[in-house]
């Protein structure tokens, strides 16, 4: 009979290149992972950003379009923190006024004197609020120059927003 001599199991050698092959594998997963992770963060930021930037300007916009006129004397224009106060009518006729503040990290609005909440989302804040009076022989108008960050994130974005608003009793 004879007699063989054979070993199993693995080299040292063999263990290493083994050992570093997993380790190159387990950095791309890693790196790949925290990508994933970035930019869905990075899109969540800008769709809070864009959702928050829209609604509260197409409040503002609806608001502005249904007064009958502007407050001008417990407005504040052309500077921020700035404050637009309307003079418009509830669904029955009622007169009532209708005040966009930036106050307090926030957008609030209030109708007849009653704070209705904040226009902009969580982790969502003004960095400037500025309301512009436009008054024609035909007409007036209101510019709104808004700019918010996000609280949430480390880079916090910030977004502009701007737009004219026709008050509708003017044409």
């Amino acid at each position: 009979m004879k007699y063989t001599n054979k070993k199993s199991g693995f080299t040292l050698l063999e263990i290493l290149i083994y050992v570093a092959i997993f380790v190159m594998l387990a950095g791309v997963v890693i790196t790949s992972f925290t990508i994933v992770v970035g930019t869905f963060s990075n899109s969540q930021t800008n769709r809070d950003l864009q959702e928050s930037g829209s609604t509260a300007m197409e409040r503002m916009a609806r608001e502005i379009r249904q007064a009958s006129g502007v407050n001008v004397s417990n407005s504040v224009f052309s500077v921020t923190p700035g404050t637009l106060e309307l003079d418009s009518t509830d669904g029955s006729g009622t007169a009532r006024t209708v005040k966009f503040v930036y106050e307090n990290n926030a957008i609030d609005m209030y109708y007849g004197g009653v704070l209705q909440g904040n226009l902009l989302g969580q982790n969502i804040v003004p960095t400037s609020l500025f309301f512009r009076n436009i008054t024609t022989t035909s007409g007036s108008a209101i510019k709104i120059e808004m700019t918010i960050k996000d609280n949430k994130g480390k880079d916090h974005r910030t977004a502009n927003y701007y737009d004219t608003i026709i008050l509708r009793s003017a044409y």
